[in-house]
Protein backbone atom coordinates (compact mmCIF):
# COMPACT_ATOMS: atom_id res chain seq x y z
CA UNK A 1 0.00 0.00 0.00
CA UNK A 2 2.72 2.49 1.03
CA UNK A 3 4.73 1.51 -2.02
CA UNK A 4 1.74 2.22 -4.29
CA UNK A 5 1.21 5.64 -2.69
CA UNK A 6 4.88 6.46 -3.23
CA UNK A 7 4.60 5.29 -6.83
CA UNK A 8 1.61 7.57 -7.48
CA UNK A 9 3.46 10.55 -5.97
CA UNK A 10 6.51 9.82 -8.13
CA UNK A 11 4.19 9.65 -11.13
CA UNK A 12 2.76 13.06 -10.24
CA UNK A 13 6.25 14.57 -10.07
CA UNK A 14 7.06 13.11 -13.50
CA UNK A 15 3.90 14.66 -14.93
CA UNK A 16 5.02 18.09 -13.67
CA UNK A 17 8.03 17.99 -16.04
CA UNK A 18 6.81 20.74 -18.41
CA UNK A 19 6.12 23.13 -15.53
CA UNK A 20 9.52 22.37 -14.00
CA UNK A 21 11.19 22.87 -17.37
CA UNK A 22 9.34 26.18 -17.79
CA UNK A 23 10.33 27.19 -14.22
CA UNK A 24 6.68 28.12 -13.60
CA UNK A 25 3.26 26.67 -14.46
CA UNK A 26 2.31 27.31 -18.07
CA UNK A 27 -0.20 30.16 -18.42
CA UNK A 28 -2.90 30.73 -21.03
CA UNK A 29 -5.11 33.63 -22.07
CA UNK A 30 -7.92 32.16 -19.98
CA UNK A 31 -5.86 31.58 -16.83
CA UNK A 32 -6.61 35.03 -15.44
CA UNK A 33 -10.37 34.61 -15.80
CA UNK A 34 -10.22 31.30 -13.92
CA UNK A 35 -8.06 32.73 -11.13
CA UNK A 36 -10.30 35.77 -10.69
CA UNK A 37 -13.49 33.71 -10.62
CA UNK A 38 -12.03 31.43 -7.97
CA UNK A 39 -11.19 34.23 -5.56
CA UNK A 40 -14.06 36.63 -6.26
CA UNK A 41 -16.65 33.81 -6.49
CA UNK A 42 -18.00 35.60 -9.56
CA UNK A 43 -19.38 32.94 -11.95
CA UNK A 44 -18.20 33.55 -15.56
CA UNK A 45 -20.82 33.99 -18.26
CA UNK A 46 -19.69 31.12 -20.48
CA UNK A 47 -18.17 28.43 -18.26
CA UNK A 48 -18.56 26.75 -14.86
CA UNK A 49 -16.84 28.34 -11.88
CA UNK A 50 -15.55 25.01 -10.53
CA UNK A 51 -12.05 25.22 -12.03
CA UNK A 52 -11.61 28.69 -10.58
CA UNK A 53 -12.60 27.34 -7.17
CA UNK A 54 -10.19 24.44 -7.68
CA UNK A 55 -7.35 26.91 -8.30
CA UNK A 56 -8.10 28.99 -5.23
CA UNK A 57 -8.38 25.98 -2.91
CA UNK A 58 -5.63 23.77 -4.37
CA UNK A 59 -3.16 26.67 -4.29
CA UNK A 60 -4.06 27.57 -0.69
CA UNK A 61 -3.99 31.13 -1.98
CA UNK A 62 -0.20 31.01 -2.00
CA UNK A 63 1.29 29.23 -5.03
CA UNK A 64 0.15 28.02 -8.45
CA UNK A 65 2.70 25.20 -8.14
CA UNK A 66 0.29 23.47 -5.78
CA UNK A 67 -2.40 23.61 -8.49
CA UNK A 68 -0.12 21.91 -11.01
CA UNK A 69 0.92 19.23 -8.53
CA UNK A 70 -2.72 18.60 -7.57
CA UNK A 71 -3.67 18.16 -11.23
CA UNK A 72 -0.73 15.83 -11.82
CA UNK A 73 -1.54 13.83 -8.68
CA UNK A 74 -5.17 13.30 -9.71
CA UNK A 75 -4.09 12.17 -13.18
CA UNK A 76 -1.45 9.87 -11.68
CA UNK A 77 -4.07 8.27 -9.40
CA UNK A 78 -6.47 7.59 -12.27
CA UNK A 79 -3.72 6.12 -14.45
CA UNK A 80 -2.62 3.89 -11.58
CA UNK A 81 -6.17 2.58 -11.22
CA UNK A 82 -6.24 1.79 -14.95
CA UNK A 83 -3.24 -0.50 -14.70
CA UNK A 84 -4.35 -1.92 -11.38
CA UNK A 85 -7.79 -2.99 -12.63
CA UNK A 86 -7.23 -3.61 -16.35
CA UNK A 87 -3.79 -5.24 -16.46
CA UNK A 88 -3.44 -8.91 -15.53
CA UNK A 89 0.32 -8.58 -15.12
CA UNK A 90 1.59 -8.71 -11.53
CA UNK A 91 4.34 -6.31 -12.62
CA UNK A 92 1.87 -3.70 -13.87
CA UNK A 93 3.70 -0.98 -11.88
CA UNK A 94 6.56 -1.07 -14.38
CA UNK A 95 4.20 -0.47 -17.30
CA UNK A 96 2.38 2.22 -15.34
CA UNK A 97 5.63 4.15 -15.01
CA UNK A 98 6.48 3.45 -18.65
CA UNK A 99 3.13 4.91 -19.68
CA UNK A 100 3.74 7.99 -17.50
CA UNK A 101 7.14 8.57 -19.09
CA UNK A 102 5.67 8.13 -22.56
CA UNK A 103 2.79 10.60 -22.16
CA UNK A 104 5.18 13.04 -20.45
CA UNK A 105 8.01 13.11 -22.99
CA UNK A 106 6.34 11.95 -26.21
CA UNK A 107 2.79 13.28 -25.83
CA UNK A 108 0.94 16.15 -24.13
CA UNK A 109 0.15 14.51 -20.79
CA UNK A 110 2.66 16.62 -18.88
CA UNK A 111 1.72 19.80 -20.74
CA UNK A 112 -1.96 19.31 -19.90
CA UNK A 113 -1.11 18.77 -16.23
CA UNK A 114 1.41 21.62 -16.10
CA UNK A 115 -0.75 24.51 -17.28
CA UNK A 116 -3.30 26.51 -15.34
CA UNK A 117 -6.22 25.43 -17.49
CA UNK A 118 -8.86 22.70 -17.11
CA UNK A 119 -7.66 20.71 -20.16
CA UNK A 120 -6.15 17.87 -18.10
CA UNK A 121 -9.56 17.18 -16.55
CA UNK A 122 -10.96 16.34 -19.99
CA UNK A 123 -8.70 13.30 -20.16
CA UNK A 124 -9.37 12.45 -16.52
CA UNK A 125 -13.12 12.54 -17.24
CA UNK A 126 -12.71 10.04 -20.09
CA UNK A 127 -10.50 7.72 -18.05
CA UNK A 128 -12.68 7.92 -14.95
CA UNK A 129 -15.79 7.12 -16.97
CA UNK A 130 -14.00 4.11 -18.45
CA UNK A 131 -13.19 2.83 -14.96
CA UNK A 132 -16.80 3.26 -13.87
CA UNK A 133 -18.03 1.32 -16.90
CA UNK A 134 -15.49 -1.49 -17.18
CA UNK A 135 -13.31 -1.98 -14.09
CA UNK A 136 -13.95 -5.31 -12.35
CA UNK A 137 -13.99 -5.91 -8.60
CA UNK A 138 -13.64 -2.27 -7.56
CA UNK A 139 -13.17 -1.95 -3.82
CA UNK A 140 -15.59 0.37 -2.07
CA UNK A 141 -12.80 2.83 -1.34
CA UNK A 142 -11.58 2.89 -4.94
CA UNK A 143 -15.16 3.16 -6.24
CA UNK A 144 -15.82 6.34 -4.26
CA UNK A 145 -12.43 7.82 -5.11
CA UNK A 146 -12.98 7.26 -8.84
CA UNK A 147 -16.57 8.50 -8.63
CA UNK A 148 -15.54 11.70 -6.83
CA UNK A 149 -12.66 12.42 -9.20
CA UNK A 150 -14.82 11.88 -12.29
CA UNK A 151 -17.70 14.02 -11.02
CA UNK A 152 -15.39 16.93 -10.19
CA UNK A 153 -13.45 16.55 -13.46
CA UNK A 154 -16.60 16.54 -15.57
CA UNK A 155 -17.75 19.73 -13.85
CA UNK A 156 -14.67 21.68 -14.90
CA UNK A 157 -16.07 22.47 -18.36
CA UNK A 158 -19.43 22.20 -20.10
CA UNK A 159 -17.82 20.15 -22.89
CA UNK A 160 -16.62 17.51 -20.41
CA UNK A 161 -20.10 17.25 -18.93
CA UNK A 162 -21.68 16.86 -22.37
CA UNK A 163 -19.07 14.23 -23.26
CA UNK A 164 -19.96 12.27 -20.12
CA UNK A 165 -23.69 12.45 -20.90
CA UNK A 166 -23.17 11.34 -24.52
CA UNK A 167 -21.03 8.38 -23.42
CA UNK A 168 -23.75 7.33 -20.96
CA UNK A 169 -26.34 7.54 -23.75
CA UNK A 170 -24.22 5.51 -26.19
CA UNK A 171 -23.44 2.73 -23.72
CA UNK A 172 -26.92 2.93 -22.23
CA UNK A 173 -28.44 2.15 -25.63
CA UNK A 174 -25.90 -0.66 -26.08
CA UNK A 175 -26.84 -2.11 -22.67
CA UNK A 176 -30.59 -1.93 -23.41
CA UNK A 177 -30.35 -3.90 -26.65
CA UNK A 178 -27.62 -6.20 -25.37
CA UNK A 179 -30.07 -8.99 -24.53
CA UNK A 180 -31.30 -9.12 -28.11
CA UNK A 181 -27.88 -10.18 -29.32
CA UNK A 182 -27.57 -7.11 -31.55
CA UNK A 183 -24.63 -5.53 -29.74
CA UNK A 184 -21.07 -6.37 -30.84
CA UNK A 185 -18.78 -7.72 -28.14
CA UNK A 186 -16.54 -4.64 -28.33
CA UNK A 187 -19.25 -2.26 -27.05
CA UNK A 188 -20.99 -4.66 -24.69
CA UNK A 189 -21.29 -3.33 -21.14
CA UNK A 190 -22.96 -4.19 -17.85
CA UNK A 191 -26.33 -2.42 -17.36
CA UNK A 192 -25.72 -1.80 -13.67
CA UNK A 193 -22.45 -0.05 -14.47
CA UNK A 194 -24.17 2.16 -17.04
CA UNK A 195 -26.81 3.07 -14.47
CA UNK A 196 -24.13 4.02 -11.93
CA UNK A 197 -22.34 6.12 -14.54
CA UNK A 198 -25.61 7.80 -15.50
CA UNK A 199 -26.26 8.71 -11.87
CA UNK A 200 -22.72 10.08 -11.74
CA UNK A 201 -23.47 12.35 -14.72
CA UNK A 202 -26.62 13.64 -13.02
CA UNK A 203 -24.68 14.28 -9.80
CA UNK A 204 -22.04 16.24 -11.73
CA UNK A 205 -24.76 18.32 -13.40
CA UNK A 206 -26.49 19.01 -10.08
CA UNK A 207 -23.21 19.80 -8.33
CA UNK A 208 -22.29 22.56 -10.79
CA UNK A 209 -25.82 23.95 -10.85
CA UNK A 210 -26.00 24.02 -7.05
CA UNK A 211 -22.62 25.74 -6.72
CA UNK A 212 -23.73 28.41 -9.19
CA UNK A 213 -27.02 28.81 -7.32
CA UNK A 214 -25.24 29.25 -3.99
CA UNK A 215 -22.99 31.88 -5.58
CA UNK A 216 -26.01 33.83 -6.79
CA UNK A 217 -25.68 32.99 -10.49
CA UNK A 218 -28.88 30.96 -10.85
CA UNK A 219 -29.42 27.22 -11.05
CA UNK A 220 -27.63 26.03 -14.19
CA UNK A 221 -24.29 24.86 -15.53
CA UNK A 222 -23.57 28.36 -16.88
CA UNK A 223 -24.43 31.78 -15.56
CA UNK A 224 -26.33 32.93 -18.63
CA UNK A 225 -27.50 30.45 -21.28
CA UNK A 226 -27.72 33.15 -23.96
CA UNK A 227 -24.33 34.74 -23.32
CA UNK A 228 -22.69 31.31 -22.99
CA UNK A 229 -23.52 30.40 -26.61
CA UNK A 230 -22.51 33.78 -28.02
CA UNK A 231 -18.82 32.83 -28.60
CA UNK A 232 -20.02 29.92 -30.74
CA UNK A 233 -22.22 32.28 -32.77
CA UNK A 234 -19.19 34.51 -33.28
CA UNK A 235 -16.72 31.86 -34.42
CA UNK A 236 -19.26 30.29 -36.77
CA UNK A 237 -19.91 33.69 -38.34
CA UNK A 238 -23.65 33.47 -37.61
CA UNK A 239 -23.60 36.54 -35.35
CA UNK A 240 -21.82 38.63 -37.99
CA UNK A 241 -24.15 37.34 -40.69
CA UNK A 242 -27.21 38.27 -38.63
CA UNK A 243 -25.93 41.76 -37.85
CA UNK A 244 -24.97 42.38 -41.49
CA UNK A 245 -28.53 41.56 -42.51
CA UNK A 246 -30.30 43.58 -39.82
CA UNK A 247 -28.05 46.56 -39.19
CA UNK A 248 -28.06 49.73 -41.18
CA UNK A 249 -24.87 51.70 -41.60
CA UNK A 250 -24.17 53.86 -38.59
CA UNK A 251 -26.96 52.33 -36.49
CA UNK A 252 -26.12 52.50 -32.75
CA UNK A 253 -26.37 49.71 -30.17
CA UNK A 254 -25.21 46.18 -30.91
CA UNK A 255 -24.55 47.06 -34.54
CA UNK A 256 -21.61 49.18 -33.46
CA UNK A 257 -19.75 45.97 -32.53
CA UNK A 258 -20.45 43.92 -35.66
CA UNK A 259 -17.01 44.51 -37.19
CA UNK A 260 -15.11 43.82 -33.96
CA UNK A 261 -16.86 40.73 -32.59
CA UNK A 262 -13.77 38.53 -32.85
CA UNK A 263 -11.95 40.79 -30.39
CA UNK A 264 -14.42 39.74 -27.71
CA UNK A 265 -13.36 36.07 -27.71
CA UNK A 266 -10.03 34.37 -27.15
CA UNK A 267 -8.42 31.85 -29.50
CA UNK A 268 -10.06 29.18 -27.34
CA UNK A 269 -13.54 30.52 -28.08
CA UNK A 270 -14.00 32.02 -24.64
CA UNK A 271 -15.52 35.40 -23.87
CA UNK A 272 -13.04 38.03 -22.75
CA UNK A 273 -15.17 38.79 -19.70
CA UNK A 274 -13.02 41.67 -18.53
CA UNK A 275 -13.55 43.45 -21.85
CA UNK A 276 -17.34 43.27 -21.77
CA UNK A 277 -19.38 46.26 -20.70
CA UNK A 278 -22.85 46.03 -19.20
CA UNK A 279 -24.25 47.54 -22.39
CA UNK A 280 -22.60 44.85 -24.52
CA UNK A 281 -23.82 42.05 -22.26
CA UNK A 282 -27.38 43.37 -22.42
CA UNK A 283 -27.22 43.76 -26.20
CA UNK A 284 -25.79 40.27 -26.75
CA UNK A 285 -28.39 38.70 -24.46
CA UNK A 286 -31.16 40.29 -26.53
CA UNK A 287 -30.00 39.22 -29.99
CA UNK A 288 -29.03 35.60 -29.21
CA UNK A 289 -32.67 34.37 -29.12
CA UNK A 290 -33.29 36.23 -32.38
CA UNK A 291 -30.34 34.55 -34.10
CA UNK A 292 -31.33 31.10 -32.82
CA UNK A 293 -34.97 31.52 -33.86
CA UNK A 294 -34.31 32.54 -37.46
CA UNK A 295 -35.08 30.08 -40.24
CA UNK A 296 -32.26 27.74 -41.14
CA UNK A 297 -30.29 28.33 -37.93
CA UNK A 298 -30.40 24.67 -36.85
CA UNK A 299 -29.22 23.52 -40.27
CA UNK A 300 -26.36 26.03 -40.29
CA UNK A 301 -25.13 25.25 -36.78
CA UNK A 302 -25.32 21.47 -37.37
CA UNK A 303 -23.49 21.80 -40.69
CA UNK A 304 -20.76 23.93 -39.15
CA UNK A 305 -20.45 21.61 -36.13
CA UNK A 306 -20.04 18.56 -38.37
CA UNK A 307 -17.34 20.35 -40.35
CA UNK A 308 -15.59 21.42 -37.15
CA UNK A 309 -15.88 17.87 -35.80
CA UNK A 310 -13.89 16.42 -38.70
CA UNK A 311 -11.41 19.29 -38.46
CA UNK A 312 -11.04 18.74 -34.72
CA UNK A 313 -10.22 15.01 -34.80
CA UNK A 314 -6.71 15.32 -36.30
CA UNK A 315 -5.92 18.63 -34.58
CA UNK A 316 -3.35 17.34 -32.12
CA UNK A 317 -0.67 20.01 -32.48
CA UNK A 318 0.05 21.91 -29.30
CA UNK A 319 -1.03 25.52 -29.04
CA UNK A 320 1.53 28.31 -28.86
CA UNK A 321 2.06 29.60 -25.34
CA UNK A 322 3.31 33.10 -25.97
CA UNK A 323 4.63 35.79 -23.68
CA UNK A 324 1.90 37.49 -21.65
CA UNK A 325 1.49 41.25 -21.73
CA UNK A 326 1.78 43.05 -18.41
CA UNK A 327 -1.75 44.41 -18.85
CA UNK A 328 -3.28 41.05 -19.71
CA UNK A 329 -5.98 39.60 -17.46
CA UNK A 330 -3.74 36.64 -16.62
CA UNK A 331 -0.76 38.73 -15.55
CA UNK A 332 -2.84 41.19 -13.51
CA UNK A 333 -4.62 38.31 -11.75
CA UNK A 334 -1.28 36.79 -10.70
CA UNK A 335 -0.09 40.21 -9.52
CA UNK A 336 -3.27 40.60 -7.48
CA UNK A 337 -3.73 37.14 -5.97
CA UNK A 338 -0.21 35.62 -6.13
CA UNK A 339 1.97 38.69 -5.76
CA UNK A 340 4.90 36.69 -4.39
CA UNK A 341 4.97 34.69 -7.66
CA UNK A 342 5.37 37.67 -10.01
CA UNK A 343 9.17 37.32 -10.08
CA UNK A 344 8.88 33.60 -10.88
CA UNK A 345 6.48 34.46 -13.69
CA UNK A 346 9.01 36.85 -15.23
CA UNK A 347 11.80 34.27 -14.99
CA UNK A 348 9.81 31.54 -16.76
CA UNK A 349 10.77 30.36 -20.23
CA UNK A 350 7.31 31.30 -21.44
CA UNK A 351 7.82 34.97 -20.55
CA UNK A 352 11.27 34.86 -22.17
CA UNK A 353 9.68 33.41 -25.36
CA UNK A 354 11.75 30.25 -25.04
CA UNK A 355 8.87 27.85 -24.51
CA UNK A 356 8.45 25.84 -27.69
CA UNK A 357 6.94 22.39 -28.20
CA UNK A 358 7.96 21.79 -31.82
CA UNK A 359 9.57 18.46 -30.88
CA UNK A 360 6.38 17.38 -29.12
CA UNK A 361 4.30 17.95 -32.23
CA UNK A 362 6.46 15.55 -34.25
CA UNK A 363 6.76 12.91 -31.54
CA UNK A 364 3.03 13.08 -30.88
CA UNK A 365 2.14 12.47 -34.52
CA UNK A 366 4.43 9.42 -34.60
CA UNK A 367 3.02 8.21 -31.26
CA UNK A 368 -0.58 8.51 -32.43
CA UNK A 369 0.18 6.59 -35.62
CA UNK A 370 1.80 3.80 -33.58
CA UNK A 371 -1.12 3.73 -31.14
CA UNK A 372 -3.64 3.49 -33.96
CA UNK A 373 -1.60 0.63 -35.39
CA UNK A 374 -1.94 -1.25 -32.09
CA UNK A 375 -5.68 -0.44 -32.05
CA UNK A 376 -6.08 -2.10 -35.46
CA UNK A 377 -3.98 -5.08 -34.35
CA UNK A 378 -6.12 -5.60 -31.24
CA UNK A 379 -9.42 -5.33 -33.12
CA UNK A 380 -8.36 -8.03 -35.60
CA UNK A 381 -6.68 -10.29 -33.05
CA UNK A 382 -9.07 -12.81 -31.49
CA UNK A 383 -6.58 -13.61 -28.74
CA UNK A 384 -6.76 -9.97 -27.61
CA UNK A 385 -10.56 -9.91 -27.42
CA UNK A 386 -10.46 -9.30 -23.65
CA UNK A 387 -8.98 -5.85 -24.22
CA UNK A 388 -11.19 -4.95 -27.18
CA UNK A 389 -14.01 -3.28 -25.16
CA UNK A 390 -11.49 -0.98 -23.48
CA UNK A 391 -9.82 -0.08 -26.78
CA UNK A 392 -13.22 0.58 -28.35
CA UNK A 393 -14.27 2.72 -25.39
CA UNK A 394 -11.17 4.93 -25.63
CA UNK A 395 -11.72 5.33 -29.38
CA UNK A 396 -15.41 6.22 -28.94
CA UNK A 397 -14.62 8.58 -26.04
CA UNK A 398 -12.01 10.38 -28.15
CA UNK A 399 -14.54 10.91 -30.94
CA UNK A 400 -17.34 11.98 -28.58
CA UNK A 401 -14.98 14.45 -26.92
CA UNK A 402 -14.13 15.92 -30.33
CA UNK A 403 -17.83 16.23 -31.17
CA UNK A 404 -18.64 17.99 -27.88
CA UNK A 405 -15.78 20.41 -28.44
CA UNK A 406 -16.82 21.12 -32.03
CA UNK A 407 -20.42 21.68 -30.97
CA UNK A 408 -19.54 24.18 -28.23
CA UNK A 409 -16.31 25.82 -29.31
CA UNK A 410 -15.66 25.02 -32.94
CA UNK A 411 -12.29 23.80 -34.12
CA UNK A 412 -9.86 24.84 -31.38
CA UNK A 413 -6.10 24.45 -31.46
CA UNK A 414 -5.58 22.86 -28.07
CA UNK A 415 -8.88 21.16 -27.27
CA UNK A 416 -8.03 17.75 -28.75
CA UNK A 417 -4.31 17.93 -28.04
CA UNK A 418 -5.10 18.14 -24.32
CA UNK A 419 -6.47 14.58 -24.31
CA UNK A 420 -4.84 12.82 -27.27
CA UNK A 421 -2.49 11.05 -24.85
CA UNK A 422 -5.40 8.87 -23.61
CA UNK A 423 -5.02 6.84 -26.82
CA UNK A 424 -1.80 5.29 -25.54
CA UNK A 425 -3.19 4.15 -22.17
CA UNK A 426 -4.91 0.95 -23.43
CA UNK A 427 -1.85 0.30 -25.61
CA UNK A 428 0.42 0.07 -22.56
CA UNK A 429 -2.14 -2.09 -20.77
CA UNK A 430 -2.13 -4.43 -23.77
CA UNK A 431 1.68 -4.47 -23.83
CA UNK A 432 1.76 -5.27 -20.11
CA UNK A 433 -0.14 -8.49 -20.81
CA UNK A 434 1.35 -9.42 -24.17
CA UNK A 435 4.29 -11.40 -22.80
CA UNK A 436 2.76 -12.58 -19.55
CA UNK A 437 -0.36 -14.49 -20.48
CA UNK A 438 0.68 -17.58 -18.59
CA UNK A 439 3.32 -16.64 -16.02
CA UNK A 440 2.40 -13.19 -14.68
CA UNK A 441 -1.20 -12.93 -13.58
CA UNK A 442 -2.59 -11.41 -10.43
CA UNK A 443 -3.65 -13.98 -7.91
CA UNK A 444 -7.41 -14.38 -8.05
CA UNK A 445 -7.75 -11.82 -10.84
CA UNK A 446 -6.00 -13.51 -13.69
CA UNK A 447 -7.52 -14.13 -17.07
CA UNK A 448 -9.78 -17.15 -17.04
CA UNK A 449 -9.60 -17.28 -20.81
CA UNK A 450 -8.38 -15.07 -23.63
CA UNK A 451 -12.00 -14.45 -24.59
CA UNK A 452 -13.04 -13.13 -21.15
CA UNK A 453 -14.41 -9.61 -21.45
CA UNK A 454 -13.66 -6.79 -19.05
CA UNK A 455 -17.08 -7.17 -17.50
CA UNK A 456 -19.07 -9.95 -19.09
Amino acid sequence: MNRNILLVIIGAVILCFVALDNKFPVLTQDTGSYINSGFTRDVPFDRPVLYGLFISHASWGSSLWLVVFSQALILSIVLFYYFRYFSANIYFNFFYLACLFFITFCMTGSLAASKIAPGVFGGITLLGTGLMLFAKDLTQRDYWIILSITVISAGMDVAYLITLVLLVIIYGVAALIKGKGQVPHVISVNRKRVLHTGVMAVVAWLLISMIHFLLGAGFGITRDKHISVFPRLINTGLAKEYLDQHCEKGQPGICAYKDSLNKLITVNSRLVNAALTDAQIKAFREIVPEIISQNGFARKIVKRSVIDFFLQIPKIRTAKYTQLHERSVTYTSIYKWYNSSVRETYLSRQMARWLDFWYLNYSQIISVICCLGVFILVFFNKVASRQQPLFMYVFIAYMVYAFAGALLYGSRNDFQSDIVWVLCVPVFIYLSEAGFKNSAQKSGKGLTSPQESLLI
